[in-house]
């Protein structure tokens, strides 16, 4: 699939992971696209892998967490129950939303 996504939006693919643990990270690459059709195409294909990901059980992050590239596929990943559980904690432990405001999810 993964190959199927990034030739369909022309763009470069590499896989690695750790097989102890099961974790497939793909890099995608801008090769000789423009700058407009790379920004289109990236967000594209992205979209689809994560959603292919999520399909087939998987998380679209593991160990390096959600991050700011991945903030708005965070309910994507985890389903809007757990992210609803983790805005309560957020709001439980940082009231004032002064620890890292709007990093992970907007208030």
């Amino acid at each position: 699939k993964i190959k199927m996504i990034s030739e369909k939006h022309r763009i470069r693919a590499m896989t690695f992971g750790h097989a102890g643990d099961g974790n497939v990270h793909v890099l995608l690459f801008k090769g000789e696209l423009a700058d407009d059709v790379w920004e289109k195409n990236i967000e594209l294909a992205q979209k689809q892998l994560y959603k292919e990901t999520v399909h087939l059980g998987g998380k679209i992050t593991a160990e390096h967490g959600i991050g700011l590239l991945r903030k708005n596929y965070l309910t994507m990943n985890l389903g809007s129950n757990q992210v609803e559980v983790l805005k309560q904690l957020k709001r439980a432990f940082d009231p004032n939303s002064i620890l890292n405001p709007g990093k992970i999810f907007d208030l």
